[in-house]
């Protein structure tokens, strides 16, 4: 009797470790999709990016957006691949297959939903279907009047999020009149730069050993004239209302100079001029802003 009870510890000492190493998080960058799912993985594979949704498979046309939010930013994705969400109508709970090809999970909308979303809880299912390269960025992070761009350098998104979004809400890194000071947060030293590594418009970085977080901060300046919106990099909302003024006073075909700033049309992103001076930008939206 003893034997075979020996036996059979063994057998399940030896089972243990094969049983925790099929349980992995997914691929980092991987993109899941499937009937009313679209699931983004960071890429470090620990949790979802804020585009991840589960849509509401309801019966009403207009209804699948309104109800089903998207992830939380940072919502984590544990070591045995599953993860949870909880926003105002929806829970969603899911887990990533061990190969990481496929996921599958449970998305659930409570009483505070339309009658034609129940409580009942739905399942849905995506499968793999591309896997994006890490390319130095994570997810920007908008509150306020600020949108922060974030660059890393041997540090993976879950980690740079955290960092940025304490950052943000510390009031000893950004005051109320939005002045950046040096600060400790979320393990990692913050301070004010003039231009970074990373980014030559970097705001802020912080660096801990080898790794390092760099910020490009945005401030929304609003309405120049009707046609006309701003955004200060490093500058005073006061200065990039002049420049965008400067600006639309004198013609620009591919670039031109204004105020000894150096503008040109941004490839990235259609319509919106980047005017330069060192590491200070203002970026100049020309499209129609309709009043309020």
């Amino acid at each position: 009797m003893r034997s075979r009870l020996a036996t059979l510890v063994l057998s399940v000492t030896m089972l243990a470790p094969a049983a925790d190493a099929a349980a992995r998080p997914p691929v980092g960058g991987a993109h899941y999709q499937g009937r009313a799912v679209f699931l983004v993985v960071v890429d470090d594979g620990r949790s979802l990016s804020p585009q991840s949704i589960v849509n509401a498979p309801c019966d009403v046309p207009e209804t699948p957006t309104v109800y089903s939010g998207q992830a939380p930013r940072g919502t984590p994705v544990r070591a045995d691949g599953s993860f949870r969400w909880r926003t105002d109508f929806q829970v969603v709970e899911g887990r990533f297959s061990a190969d990481g090809r496929t996921v599958q999970g449970r998305s659930r909308y409570l009483g505070r939903a339309r009658d034609d979303c129940t409580s009942e809880a739905t399942a849905f299912s995506g499968r793999l279907v591309r896997r994006a390269a890490p390319d130095g960025t994570c997810e920007p992070l908008s509150k306020g009047r600020l949108v922060v761009s974030v660059y890393v350098r041997s540090t993976g998104c879950t980690r740079a999020t955290r960092v940025v979004d304490t950052w943000r809400l510390d009031r000893d890194c950004v005051t109320t009149s939005l002045e950046l000071r040096p600060c400790r947060t979320a393990g990692r030293r913050c301070t004010p730069v003039s231009g970074g590594r990373l980014s030559p418009l970097a705001g802020a970085a912080c660096p801990a050993g080898r790794s390092r977080i760099e910020l490009v901060i945005r401030e929304e300046c609003g309405q120049i004239a009707f046609s006309l919106a701003a955004t200060a990099i490093n500058v005073s909302c006061a200065t990039a209302r002049a420049i965008g003024r400067g600006w639309q006073r004198r013609p620009c075909g591919v670039r031109c100079t204004v105020s000894g700033w150096s503008c040109v049309r941004s490839g990235k992103v259609r319509g919106i001029w980047r005017c330069r001076n060192g590491h200070r930008a203002v970026e100049i939206d020309p499209r129609i802003v309709m009043e309020s």
